[in-house]
């Protein structure tokens, strides 16, 4: 009986250790995982805050555009294109060129 015995907890013994190596291999596995996802998720953070800035100025530069927009629409941009680019002018108006 003794023999059995002995022979019992030698396989206990076998079988506790397997286990626990098998558990210590999943923990560090499962570390390792861990660490990765880290990076991972600094990297993704550090995205993250590049796009809400790039997001921020399309916001700021949709803004400017709309100004531009509603700028582009009075009568003080066409008088002003009129006068720059096409050269007009109001009827009895003159132009007054600096002497050299």
């Amino acid at each position: 009986m003794s023999k059995k015995r002995a022979k019992k907890r030698t396989t206990n013994k076998k079988s506790l250790l397997v286990m626990s190596v098998t558990l210590a291999f999943i923990v560090l596995v499962l570390r390792i995982q861990t660490r990765e996802l880290e990076k991972e998720m600094k990297i993704n953070a550090q995205e993250n805050e590049r796009l809400l800035g790039q997001l921020q100025s399309e916001e700021e530069r949709e803004l400017e555009i709309e100004e531009l927009t509603k700028y582009m629409q009075t009568k003080q941009y066409m008088e002003s294109v009129a006068r720059d680019k096409l050269g007009l002018i109001y009827e009895g108006e003159k132009i007054l060129k600096p002497s050299n």
